[in-house]
């Protein structure tokens, strides 16, 4: 399978794919839950082998795609590190989203966005942190934010297209 990085070259592809992969995705959120926790174990080796060939901070594509969130806990950090009250950042930076309890960042792409690398490095958010995802939850229960992330995220379109690949005959199901 080739791996393909440049974001250019994603969005076009997720344009011409679109259908198939609705389709897909309903295809795979209609599998059991022990088909789908068959996926875990292959999507994580093949994100693994992913991280020695895409550098999120080459591409930086998630911060000017994405909302930017931040839990409550990330607030105190995040004024650490760039100097300024926590009352001026959640005024001047974010909407509180009262339903999820989570700031969201007023502008998009994330201000804090420089280049393609993050600015805030050491002090950005935990939804920051985590993304793709793939290093800490399972696929299984994540696959909706992957696949929502095609178009976005080399990570998660090249994840698609494997398990799009991936035979379920050579899966093994525990």
């Amino acid at each position: 399978m080739e791996i393909i990085k440049k974001i250019e070259e994603i969005k076009k592809i997720s344009k011409l794919k679109s259908v198939e992969n609705e389709k897909f995705f309903e295809i795979f959120r209609d599998f059991n839950e022990e088909l789908k926790k068959s996926y875990d174990k292959p999507v994580k080796n093949f994100y693994q082998q992913l991280t020695k060939i895409i550098n999120c901070r080459e591409c930086g594509n998630c911060c000017r795609d994405i909302i930017i969130v931040f839990e409550k806990d990330d607030i105190p950090l995040l004024s650490k590190g760039i100097g300024k009250s926590e009352k001026e950042i959640v005024e001047q930076d974010f909407i509180f989203y009262e339903k999820h309890k989570v700031y969201i960042m007023n502008q998009s792409p994330c201000k804090f966005l420089k280049g393609n690398e993050c600015s805030i490095y050491p002090f950005r958010g935990t939804e920051c942190r985590e993304f793709p995802y793939i290093e800490t939850k399972e696929f299984s229960k994540i696959y909706n934010y992957v696949f929502q992330g095609y178009s976005i995220c080399p990570f998660h379109f090249n994840i698609v297209e494997f398990v799009k690949n991936l035979s379920v005959d050579n899966l093994k199901i525990n």
